[in-house]
């Protein structure tokens, strides 16, 4: 997607922009929505063979839900964070580098081990929580004993308000703990609404960046 956005790029700066045939907001526009189609498409196709498969609940709210934030939301997420890199880059190569370190960012500070902040900033945190709330709510969840954290409580109190998934409630010792990852399926659409907050600072990000560094120069 990078390599060919480039080109139509440097093809538009040296011919089309000095004959006015279109603007330049059109030409990103028209990446975007030429490429969305056919990643929406595909992600499709995976959540077909994947989703039912493993035999996740086939209601139409819960894998209507999952379908919608995984193929519809990820996939424009995705598809515009990649085409936003490419107004500050000179070629693919270094496209394909400034992508991979943003994408790994992205990713690191998304998870449960992360300061609270970084998590909050991260767009996977809430694709996750909306993926993961929707196929786990009204699951029963059975950890094995190599999953749990084992500490002990205060002097003279036990684990029984501890929030979690509380295996021993009443032990005053060496309490297995294994922590909450901050999911909610009552936040399912809070969720969306942020996913859609992240594709929209995308696009802006893609049409100011192109602006700014190609063409006010």
């Amino acid at each position: 997607m990078q390599p060919r956005a480039i080109k139509i790029r440097e093809l538009f700066e040296v011919c089309e922009a000095a004959s006015n045939t279109y603007h330049w907001s059109v030409l990103q526009l028209a990446q975007l929505l030429a490429e969305l189609p056919y990643n929406i498409s595909f992600a499709t196709v995976m959540y077909c063979i994947t989703y039912f498969m493993i035999n996740y609940d086939r209601a139409t709210t819960r894998a209507g839900y999952f379908w919608f934030s995984y193929c519809f939301l990820y996939s424009t997420f995705w598809t515009i964070f990649g085409l936003a890199i490419t107004p500050f880059v000179p070629d693919a190569a270094t496209a394909n580098i400034a992508t991979s370190f943003f994408y790994s960012m992205i990713m690191n500070f998304s998870g449960i081990f992360q300061p609270k902040f970084m998590c909050r900033i991260s767009p996977f945190t809430y694709f996750l929580q909306s993926l993961l709330g929707d196929i786990l709510h009204d699951r029963r969840v059975t950890c094995k004993e190599t999953e749990f954290n084992i500490f002990s409580p205060p002097d003279g109190l036990t684990c029984y308000y501890a929030e979690g998934y509380n295996n021993n409630p009443n032990a005053t010792a060496d309490y297995q703990y294994l922590s909450t990852v901050g999911v909610s399926y009552g936040q399912r659409w809070r969720n969306v609404g942020l996913e859609c907050a992240f594709i929209l600072f995308n696009t802006a990000f893609l049409l100011i960046g192109f602006y700014v560094f190609r063409e006010a120069k």
